[in-house]
């Protein structure tokens, strides 16, 4: 028996979703909840999991089998070509469903992993017997003698073993799938143990990238920032994302990523970095704040955070929609404490405006409060230069490779080069922006990670009069932090102080002091700044 949950009209052909190894189709309900009221998911239990049957005494479980599995699904419903959603070793058996039945797969969106694959087979064929041996001790398991657990502790005992990937909130809405309750009240975990023995048959490096030229459905990819197994799971093919590249009639690989400081069950204090910067620039600061968490973003373009496809330009509100969609759908957080430098402070205070009542502090460092269009008759010639200079730059991407560099320390020197042109910054300092500013490839060369893209302007730059409105809308606690030798020493930003005048009549409390060194000072001299940002939290 294969058991499931539909989502949405059962008159419209689903997306069909596969959770990940020893997971179940509970996984997907936050993520379906968001999702489009028009669309329709079926989310399948695999076999041995969930609400699924078990197989008989001494079958395993092959992933190579998975293809079958979802063709039966296929063509009991009649289904037409499918739409596939896949997490974790679920995305997997998306990727070998594309390549097996091309014509049956119209496009497949992968969570957080793609494939394995063995390096050497001698290691294989090493591993393989302890892996018999381990499946027949598990299927031997007296399921009447399996150990039962009060609710509580059984959910503490599945985020153990998931090392903290999963966190209690996820694993009580995945028990709805995977516990027995017995007459005592305690609960015994119904997956198959086997599941746990790991799969016989794997596929070799070989296999996997001629796998990998069979695609030809649109792709997507997502990488969460902070997992492992994403990488763990390819190292062995280091080629294989440009080949489905080549292969695939679209392809896209998307990461959200942040640093996350302090414990995870703490609402944090949300930092936005500033323009051309990463995540990474408050590290000195975090460890001298009073805080109990620090969560770190990175907006797209930078970082470790995706890029924008070709083709497209970045909206100054796109940053606040995304960001938007991280604090209220994903995290569900209110009262939010947002603190931010430059680029990414301006940022904050346009989210400040429009969600007023959602913002609880907010923390300027060295802002140029926005990017602000002049005059209202430069419109068009503004647009203009944004569109010209896209598109030239799209056309460069295209025929000139990313400049590679054989040394770290190469790449330091340039962006400290580059740096000192207008707000210099330490060599020291642009080692910590560059921990998470690069990528490096499988030949050992490094390339700058950022979207070259971010150095054109950005479209909907704001009217002032906008910006003054926005201001007085901004009732939270401000603190507005100048740095001496920063930004404001800059004849572009002389009508700042009106919309500081502005936020200190709005906000329930407004704070203003200058901090002394330069437009970095959060990054090579934080025992400058945090005593302010303590000061203010505390008061």
């Amino acid at each position: 028996m294969c058991a499931g949950l539909w989502w949405g009209s059962k008159d419209v052909q689903p997306i069909l979703a596969l959770h990940g190894w020893q997971d179940n189709a509970g996984t997907w309900e936050p993520l379906l909840k968001m999702m489009p009221g028009h669309l329709s998911v079926l989310a399948l239990d695999l076999p041995g999991s969930g609400l699924s049957s078990h197989l008989l005494p001494f079958q395993q479980y092959y992933f190579v089998d998975t293809p079958l599995f979802l063709r039966r699904i296929q063509l009991h419903y009649g289904f037409g070509p499918m739409t596939l959603l896949g997490h974790s070793g679920g995305s997997a058996m998306c990727f070998a469903s594309a390549a097996l039945y091309p014509e049956q797969v119209k496009g497949f969106f992968g969570i957080d992993y793609l494939v394995y694959a063995y390096k050497s087979d001698q290691r294989r064929a090493k591993v393989a017997g302890s892996t018999v041996d381990k499946a027949i001790e598990l299927a031997l398991r007296d399921m009447a003698q399996a150990k039962s657990y009060p609710r509580e502790e059984a959910k503490r005992v599945w985020v153990e073993a998931t090392r903290g990937s999963v966190k209690p909130g996820t694993v009580e809405i995945l028990m709805k799938r995977a516990v027995a309750e017995l007459p005592n009240g305690n609960v015994v975990f119904t997956r198959d143990n086997r599941l746990k023995a790991g799969l016989l048959e794997m596929l070799n490096v070989e296999q996997v990238e001629d796998i990998a030229t069979k695609v030809r459905c649109p792709v997507v990819l997502i990488r969460a920032g902070k997992s492992h197994l994403f990488n763990k799971g390819i190292k062995n093919c280091p080629h294989i994302l440009d080949t489905i590249k080549k292969h695939a009639k679209y392809f896209e690989f998307l990461t959200i990523d942040g640093l996350w400081y302090g414990p995870r069950d703490q609402k944090p204090v949300v930092g936005l970095h500033g323009l051309l910067d990463t995540g990474s620039t408050f590290e000195g600061l975090v460890s001298l704040l009073q805080v109990p968490a620090f969560l770190s973003l990175e907006l797209p373009g930078h970082g470790q955070s995706s890029h924008i496809p070709l083709g497209t330009v970045f909206h100054y509100i796109d940053y606040v929609v995304w960001l938007r969609y991280v604090l209220k759908n994903y995290y569900k957080w209110d009262d939010l404490t947002l603190l931010g430098h430059s680029y990414g402070a301006g940022i904050w205070q346009y989210y400040s405006g429009l969600f007023p009542e959602q913002v609880k502090h907010f923390i300027s460092i060295d802002t140029a409060i926005f990017m602000i269009l002049a005059k209202p008759e430069k419109t068009v010639e503004s647009v203009r230069y944004v569109f010209d200079q896209t598109l030239e730059l799209e056309k460069r991407l295209k025929e000139i490779p990313e400049q590679e560099y054989d040394d770290f320390e190469e790449m330091v020197e340039k962006m400290y080069e580059n740096r000192k042109k207008r707000f210099p910054m330490t060599r020291e300092a642009c080692r910590t922006i560059l921990k998470r500013g690069v990528t490096r490839s499988p030949q050992g060369k490094y390339s700058f990670s950022r979207d070259l893209k971010i150095n054109t302007r950005a479209t909907g730059m704001l009217q002032f009069e906008y910006l003054l409105a926005l201001a007085e809308r901004t009732t939270c606690q401000v603190l507005f932090l100048e740095c001496s030798e920063g930004l404001l020493k800059e004849d572009v930003l002389h009508r700042s102080p009106i919309t500081t005048k502005a936020l200190e009549k709005a906000a329930k409390r407004f704070k203003y002091d200058i901090v002394q060194g330069g437009h970095h000072v959060h990054l090579e001299h934080p025992g400058n700044v945090a005593p302010f940002i303590n000061a203010f939290l505390n008061s």
